[in-house]
């Protein structure tokens, strides 16, 4: 017997309520495997690969089914009923139900599970320093996308269709433009650092000695997490080689993160990367819970959350001391003559070298800019994946003056692509420039910066980011929350400006004691 359909607008509302909890719970166990892919054994990769493409099958089926298109028309006939809430809830998930039915239930199957596939792959071709490993598989995925994009969006860019699927009104264009406006403040900069690294006119700070034991690494991770003001008792970590964050809901939020025996700061200032990402998941108002409200609205939000807390506070020169007294907790002894000043220039000591995970704030954009280059070649099948490494090298040399020496070191660094992640790179730049402008906005609005880095307490800040960034989920867009949190649209010129102030040529960071 046929169940009876909702009738009046409460009903509707339940009805509602019911499938975004079927929903919360598919991609609660997506998350979950997601996850797990640290801590399995290699041979677990297929029968998860075919369990999340399941769970993927069924929530296409859920959310493009003909019941939930009805529903979704019912709600919108009558908004004039609904909260502010649930009309958001109805546009967004909307918006996805429409965005999904461009793909074909087969193609987004598929895809699932070739994402799965390399991502093991691309772990077997970094540990044999071989692209030739995940090539195939990479081959498959770019062809793949591409037949998306065509069944999808015809008569759009490849490339511009998965932007927009990151970036919600980004293009091709768009970030054409930005990374010319970029390039252009950021190349006299590099060239003037260049000139001084060449003439020896740079200090040279004292650095910090190891060996780091790995696990004792996994507690400092967990005590930056805590300064950051996350919960720890929402917070699962674990180890992993290349580091990501992954969420639940609010109440559970994971991050994997790297431990070199060898390089103490390079997983430490992951870690505050990764949790700018979980204060976000973790910071979206509690009742959206159970709701497609309840995530970041678009990557560029998010790697402006990550690297706000990685870049503008944890490399900031008030933060020094207060990462000092982070460090001596788990590892004194690789402090010894080591001053606040110099672990102030050792976090920000500009590097010409390919690799991106380690880059310092001025060279950052360029290795998102070569990556910018070879996802637009590939997507407008210019490039084949075979050739990748050589334009990879060939492009690092034009940006940053330098080559890889193999494949670890050129485009199996990343595992984004592994992963699916086709046109998540500009977001990075993208989350950058937005930083500096929450960074700006923040000072205008009284909040004392450097009094509370200087003071180890992040909570005057953390408490800004909530109001004015993180708390409205998806219920509002990239360019809403911008516009509100600092009165104007995207404006490059606040982070050009504090790339000047940092690495041009008055910065304290090249001079003496």
């Amino acid at each position: 017997m046929e169940a009876e359909r909702p009738s009046n607008t409460s009903e509707l509302i339940l009805a509602l309520d019911a499938l975004e909890r079927r929903r919360y719970a598919l991609a609660s166990a997506q998350a979950v495997l997601e996850f797990s892919e640290i801590r399995d054994p290699p041979e677990a990769a297929a029968g998860r690969g075919v369990a999340m493409a399941e769970l993927e099958a069924a929530d296409h089926e859920l959310l493009c089914g003909e019941e939930a298109g009805e529903l979704l028309a019912s709600l919108e006939a009558r908004a004039g009923e609904l909260d502010d809430d649930v009309r958001a809830r109805v546009r967004v998930l909307g918006r996805d139900r429409a965005d999904r039915l461009k793909i074909p239930a087969e193609l987004e199957s598929k895809r699932v599970e070739l994402v799965n596939r390399s991502s093991a792959l691309w772990r077997e071709a970094r540990e044999a320093d071989d692209w030739g490993v995940l090539a195939p598989a990479l081959e498959e995925m770019v062809e793949l996308y591409r037949a998306i994009a065509a069944s999808a969006a015809p008569g759009v860019g490849a490339y511009d269709f998965w932007l927009d699927m990151f970036e919600p009104k980004s293009s091709e264009a768009f970030f054409i433009e930005l990374f010319d406006e970029l390039a252009a403040g950021i190349a006299p900069l590099a060239a003037g650092v260049r000139e001084r690294m060449a003439a020896g006119d740079v200090f040279e700070p004292r650095r910090l000695a190891g060996p780091f034991d790995p696990a004792e690494q996994m507690e400092l991770f967990r005590d930056a997490a805590r300064l950051e003001g996350i919960d720890l008792g929402r917070l699962e970590l674990g180890s992993t080689i290349h580091p990501f964050t992954s969420s639940v809901d609010s109440h559970h939020v994971m991050i994997a993160n790297h431990a070199d025996p060898d390089d103490l700061l390079s997983g430490l200032l992951a870690a505050l990367h990764e949790g700018g990402h979980a204060l976000y998941e973790s910071s979206v108002d509690g009742r959206f819970d159970y709701t497609c409200l309840a995530h970041g609205t678009s990557t560029g939000i998010h790697e402006a959350s990550s690297r706000f807390y990685e870049n503008y506070l944890g490399r900031n020169r008030a933060f020094a001391p207060a990462l000092r007294a982070l460090i001596e907790t788990r590892f004194p002894e690789a402090l010894e003559g080591v001053s606040e000043l110099d672990l102030w220039r050792l976090v920000n000591e500009v590097h010409f070298t390919p690799s991106r995970l380690d880059a310092d704030e001025l060279t950052y954009p360029l290795h998102i800019m070569v990556r910018f280059e070879v996802e637009r070649a590939l997507m407008a099948g210019e490039l084949s994946v075979a050739e990748v490494p050589e334009r990879w090298a060939e492009l690092y040399e034009r940006y940053l003056g330098v080559r890889p020496t193999g494949d670890l070191e050129g485009p199996l660094s990343d595992v984004h692509w592994s992963m699916g992640l086709i046109g998540y790179f500009p977001s990075y730049a993208l989350g950058g420039v937005i930083g500096a402008q929450f960074l700006a906005a923040m000072k205008t609005a009284g909040v004392p910066v450097d009094e509370t880095l200087a003071a180890g307490d992040l909570g005057p800040i953390t408490r800004w980011m909530v109001e004015h960034v993180w708390h409205f989920g998806r219920a509002e867009d990239t360019a809403e929350i911008l516009e509100e949190a600092t009165g104007e649209p995207l404006n490059p010129a606040h982070y050009l400006a504090y790339l000047e102030e940092k690495f041009g040529s008055a910065s304290p960071l090249f001079e003496g004691d």
